[in-house]
């Protein structure tokens, strides 16, 4: 995940302050690490995108797993949403920048038009 925003030219980072502190406030679990036992406090404070999104991943593919559902919907619709909205955009950029698109894009998280993330830094 982290090489795949890194590829992206994007910060490792929730978009949007008011989420990333909320997230990072009221739902620490989304930075637990399995092999760590624990949650990644610096990854926490930071609001870091890359933990959040794959451990919402790895719960959704894993649904068998009662602990995984219950994460899911202890999240709540609005936080489960956002998720989807955060999966969907990533995927989008992945597949413009896998067809070397350089141009304008319409940024779904913050609701305007910017060039695509790799072009900025040109």
């Amino acid at each position: 995940m982290i090489e795949c925003l890194r590829h992206l030219n994007l910060k490792d980072e929730i978009p949007g302050e008011e989420g990333r502190q909320y997230l990072s406030n009221k739902h620490p679990e989304l930075w637990w690490a399995t092999k760590q036992g624990r949650v990644i406090e610096s990854e926490r404070k930071k609001g870091t995108l890359s933990r959040p999104l794959a451990n919402v991943e790895n719960w959704m593919l894993h649904l068998e797993d009662s602990q995984n559902a219950q994460r899911l919907l202890d999240l709540g619709t609005p936080r489960q949403s956002y998720f989807v909205h955060v999966s969907i955009w990533l995927a989008d950029l992945m597949l413009m920048r896998v067809v070397r698109y350089s141009g304008y894009d319409f940024n779904q998280i913050y609701g305007q038009t910017e060039t695509v993330p790799w072009e900025r830094s040109r």
